[in-house]
């Protein structure tokens, strides 16, 4: 889908509605990057994402992001072989154990 179609419908309207529900900061760019896809398996796999959240939603499964952050700054940090603060590595170790969850 070309750029101008987007702006004729507005998708950005709806991305930034979506960017709204979002947690955090990674989130956030996530939901902004979004754009239509075009491949059929790609598509598949967006609408079964898209149905585990609505049955998790619907399943009133306490579902906490809360202690959740931006760790990708010190993740990327990491993979230069750089070193991270005890800090760095609480963010990370809390983020782990929500994906988790």
């Amino acid at each position: 889908m070309d750029e101008h179609a987007l702006r004729v419908l507005e998708f950005d309207k709806v991305l930034g509605r979506l960017a709204a529900l979002t947690s955090f900061s990674a989130g956030r760019d996530l939901a902004l990057a979004l754009r239509p896809a075009s491949d059929f398996d790609e598509v598949l796999g967006r609408q079964r994402r898209l149905s585990e959240s609505i049955r998790l939603r619907e399943s009133r499964t306490p579902l906490s992001l809360t202690s959740a952050s931006d760790v990708r700054l010190a993740v990327e940090k990491a993979a230069l072989g750089g070193t991270l603060d005890t800090r760095d590595l609480l963010a990370i170790a809390d983020t782990q154990r929500v994906a988790h969850q």
